[in-house]
């Protein structure tokens, strides 16, 4: 074969494949949307939507007592953080063999 004869075969083939990609990619539609179960991709959007708004009301439920930040022994604790100094570290140039 010679190699101008290979060199479009390549071509084309690299276009048909451009071209189904493509097709996939934006001429999906909803009824491609199934998983391996059966079950519908926007059923099981559906449940993780109800089971978050669940778990998001619970949370709203919880009364925090805030009487505890008001309490004389809480407001008499002080914060004793060093701080950290500054040190060198590394090289400037870590690809540099001697420095």
């Amino acid at each position: 074969m010679s190699s101008m004869l290979k060199n479009l075969l390549i071509l084309l083939v690299l276009i048909a494949l451009g071209a189904v990609g493509y097709f996939m990619f934006f001429n999906s539609n909803d009824s491609s949307i199934v998983s391996s179960g059966g079950t519908n991709v926007s059923s099981q959007a559906a449940f993780q939507t109800r089971e978050f708004k669940n778990i998001l009301n619970d949370l709203n439920t919880i009364d925090l007592n805030s009487e505890l930040l008001r309490d004389n022994k809480f407001l008499q604790l002080r914060d004793h953080n060093q701080p950290v100094t500054e040190r060198p570290y590394g090289r400037s140039n870590p690809f540099l063999i001697n420095q």
